[in-house]
């Protein structure tokens, strides 16, 4: 059986993908995010060949595989169905999709300040935009970037009809439902013991990537405007992609992503001082600076919102409705 966790993001993923996944794989023996699957996968997204997919097929075929990206789904709901017909090219009809969504409200703040956490900084009146508005500026952007959110095509009941018409099972599981792990107890016909010792790994992680506080975000918008009043911006994670994508570097098989115990000796001599500067600069980075400074030692304030930001309350009203059925049917 292949399962396809595809996002969303903001959706407690990184708890999945570091803690749960990996427990569960130890308990079923299934093969989670191999990493020449998971390198095969993020090649067949950007490649029409089909030889890539039938590479992928053999290292997937006769074998119980689990494979979890959030970037499947594409943040940017303008390209949901693109994405979604990418996705079933790579996997199959056949493939099991799963979806985890949450609350409409806070993964809209959630997502702005994520996008805040990767360097594209904006203030909210204008990363949130209606869908007129979006197109006039989609034609700045370059191919797929989220540096702009329609709100009013963020359609949580349309992304599940997207799935729902192209594959012959999917399962949306709202965040609030997931402590339970009955999404994993279906798929995999757990034992009650089982299903317990996820829900407990589950419960007992780390929080991963916090958001900013308010503070947090307040000090991130206000340095923003500093940098923008001298001529300059937040080197952002765009950026840094376009960098890597100009020096002609696959991301996937580059050996600075390699673990360094895989490195050869050569490769290792190369690579130490690369590497040590590289953590040096993230523990001085504006992101460690907030997440692990500010918001760990002065007392934390959920970020909220303003309320005069339009994120069409009709359209979300219409997401929490069918957030509703789904707590039903799980």
């Amino acid at each position: 059986m292949l399962v396809v966790h595809i996002g969303l993001g903001k959706t407690a993923t990184t708890t999945l993908q570091r803690h749960v996944f990996p427990e569960l794989s130890q308990i079923t023996g299934i093969l989670f995010n191999d990493r020449e699957i998971v390198a095969k996968v993020k090649e067949c997204m950007c490649s029409v060949d089909d030889e890539c997919l039938v590479d992928l097929k053999r290292l997937i075929d006769g074998r119980d595989v689990l494979i979890s990206l959030e970037s499947l789904v594409d943040w940017n709901p303008h390209y949901w169905e693109d994405a979604a017909d990418r996705n079933l090219r790579i996997f199959g009809q056949f493939a099991v999709i799963l979806v985890t969504v949450r609350e409409p409200e806070s993964y809209l703040r959630s997502i702005y300040q994520q996008m805040m956490h990767e360097g594209h900084v904006l203030s909210p009146y204008d990363f949130f935009v209606g869908s007129k508005q979006y197109l006039k500026l989609k034609r700045c952007l370059g191919d797929k970037q989220l540096g702009f959110f329609d709100v009013d095509s963020f359609d949580l009941y349309r992304l599940y009809n997207i799935y729902t018409s192209r594959f012959e099972q999917v399962h949306f599981i709202p965040l609030e439902k997931m402590s339970s792990m009955g999404f994993l107890r279906s798929l995999y016909a757990l034992c009650e013991d089982d299903v317990l010792r996820l829900q407990k790994c589950f419960a007992n992680s780390p929080r991963e990537n916090r958001s900013y506080s308010s503070l947090g975000v307040s000090l991130t918008l206000k340095r923003e405007r500093l940098l923008n009043a001298i001529g300059m911006k937040s080197f952002s994670s765009r950026d840094r992609y376009f960098q890597e994508m100009l020096s002609d570097r696959q991301l996937s098989q580059n050996a600075h992503k390699l673990p360094f115990a895989e490195l050869s000796f050569n490769e290792r001599v190369y690579q130490f001082p690369v590497r040590l500067l590289r953590r040096l600069l993230r523990f001085f980075a504006w992101r460690n600076f907030i997440q692990n400074g500010v918001d760990k030692i002065l007392p934390y304030s959920k970020y909220d919102l303003p309320d005069n930001v339009d994120l069409n309350q009709t359209l979300l009203e219409k997401n929490r409705e069918f957030l509703a059925t789904l707590t039903v049917k799980n």
